[in-house]
């Protein structure tokens, strides 16, 4: 069985990289091209407990080479990683050292039309690092909280910017009500900041999501509780996808009402 599956693209080939960590905490990648799946490599065995996704991949957007990071033991405080350039693996490197705990969580985001890729991980003592790999070395790596709301799943993510190309990496604090960020401008660290509101649905877990898209976007959001069944509404129109209302709910589930739509 799989416990964790990390699929990406390819974009300067008809090409796709899967990592998996399986029932024993073993770490592959394999590479899916001409209709076939090839070039599997295990690069770490038993790792820990398989109830945290301890690797992640990228493509470098212009060289359309990837990079696979990975925690490769239980003692080991920097990630390693190995490069794929469509033909073959690379030899196993480490990145930057970071902290002092085992690696729970690793994720990796690319930059648009660059070969920058952003490595954000989260320990066993709940501090949250990023690093940056500017396509040829790791640099530039930043403690970016010592006290995450937990490591017991994925509470932080991280995205560029598709027309500036900033990054920002977003994260739950244990003692705050408002999730924390701070944004990476090509050259230097922001300092901490908080978001205006912490969109929270009761009785669900404290994950964190960032995500981009071609349009910016200005959009209030605000959950309340909801015992019976009631539509989603937008601009005072109730759907569910469909146009319709909606026929079930669960109790603890949530109303969310969106108001403020506009671009931006």
């Amino acid at each position: 069985a799989k416990y964790f599956n990390v699929l990406l693209a390819s974009p300067a080939r008809s090409e796709m990289i899967l990592g998996t960590i399986d029932v024993s905490s073993d770490i592959s990648f394999q590479v899916w091209s001409n209709y076939a799946w090839g070039n599997l490599v295990k690069v770490a065995t038993s790792v820990g407990a398989n109830d945290a996704r301890r690797m992640g991949a990228a493509y470098e957007q212009l060289s359309g080479d990837a990079i696979a990071a990975y925690k490769k033991s239980s003692s080991d405080y920097a990630p390693k990683y190995r490069i794929w350039n469509g033909a073959g693996w690379g030899a196993e490197a480490p990145a930057q050292t970071i902290g002092s705990g085992s690696i729970n969580w690793i994720r990796m985001e690319p930059k648009h039309g660059s070969d920058d890729i952003m490595l954000v991980t989260e320990d066993s003592n709940r501090d949250l690092y990023a690093q940056v790999w500017n396509g040829n070395s790791w640099g530039n790596a930043v403690l970016l909280e010592s006290d995450t709301e937990t490591n017991a799943y994925q509470a932080f993510d991280v995205a560029y910017e598709q027309s500036s190309g900033k990054a920002m990496v977003v994260w739950s604090n244990r003692d705050s009500n408002k999730p924390r960020y701070r944004t990476w401008n090509g050259a230097s660290w922001s300092a901490q900041a908080t978001p205006l509101t912490r969109m929270r649905v009761p009785g669900s877990q404290d994950s964190s999501c960032v995500g981009t898209s071609e349009a910016a976007v200005k959009v209030t959001i605000r959950t309340v509780p909801l015992m019976a069944a009631e539509p989603t509404m937008v601009h005072g129109k109730s759907i569910d996808g469909h146009g319709s209302k909606l026929s079930k709910s669960k109790p603890g589930a949530g109303r969310i009402v969106v108001s403020n739509l506009s671009s931006v």
